[in-house]
């Protein structure tokens, strides 16, 4: 499937420079995964997927070999020289490459370049029906636009900007021109409340450490009840402590932070 995607990524659209090129392996990376939630209906490979590039790109792919890093990630010992996201940017290319780390542009060109799309369209998921329909648009529209022509980081940030109508400029900053994966450390619980209309509360704070002042991310929470159908909140995490209190209509039989890796980060 990733080299079925490069008739669009890469063939029908090259790319602009080697600053660029994180744009065709990663659009490819992550067509294949979407292959394999969307046409395949295996959502346990698509996140086995996910989990791998997590870990390969968090440099911490080589503590174990799961069944996600058996089929998608690199093997231990090849990550053993990779320095992870702190080895560069996307936009540096090959020049990620050097003697002491001869696979991190491999590493991040295609799976952080996929996990950038991931987190893109995750972001533009409708949380009530779970449609990704904003984000197929958003890149059928780029494609469509650069059809035997080239692409870039710039002209796919503004194609960004137009799918959510608003500057995002921030978001590329912090994960393609930037090296800084954040630590969440959610410590939550659920709560019975008396004379509530809401009988039950999600509660308790995130705090987020490893990366600047100002840094930010919307971070999914999806919460599984037995009679009631799942809801999906999105949590903005842009301090170091951000405070959560959600009122629920029953008590969740299961929660989930960063709800199918949503966010590129390291979970504590």
């Amino acid at each position: 499937a990733h080299e079925v995607a490069h008739q669009w990524w890469g063939a029908a659209i090259d790319w602009e420079s080697y600053r660029d090129q994180w744009m065709t392996e990663g659009f490819a990376q992550y067509a294949a995964a979407l292959y394999t939630l969307l046409g395949l209906e295996d959502v346990d490979e698509f996140v086995d997927m996910l989990d791998a590039w997590r870990l390969d790109v968090l440099g911490e792919g080589h503590v174990g070999q799961g069944i996600g890093l058996r089929h998608y990630g690199f093997r231990p010992e090849l990550l053993r020289q990779s320095d992870g996201h702190d080895s560069g940017a996307l936009v540096v290319g090959y020049r990620l490459n050097s003697t002491e780390t001869p696979f991190d542009h491999r590493v991040l060109v295609y799976e952080k370049g996929a996990y950038v799309l991931h987190m893109l369209r995750s972001m533009l998921l409708d949380p009530a029906t779970g449609t990704d329909e904003r984000f197929r648009e958003l890149m059928r529209t780029y494609a469509a636009d650069h059809v035997g022509d080239i692409m870039s980081t710039r002209s796919f940030e503004a194609a960004v900007t137009r799918a959510f109508g608003e500057p995002m400029d921030w978001f590329f900053d912090q994960w393609v021109y930037g090296v800084e994966v954040p630590t969440y450390r959610p410590d939550l619980k659920v709560s019975p409340v008396v004379d509530s209309r809401s009988p039950f509360v999600l509660h308790g704070r995130i705090r987020q450490d490893d990366v600047s002042d100002g840094f930010k991310m919307p971070v999914p929470i999806r919460l599984t009840f037995d009679d009631h159908p799942p809801m999906t909140y999105r949590i903005w995490v842009d301090a170091d402590e951000v405070m959560v209190e959600l009122a629920l209509p029953a008590r969740p039989t299961r929660v989930e932070f960063n709800y199918r890796h949503a966010v590129l980060a390291k979970i504590r």
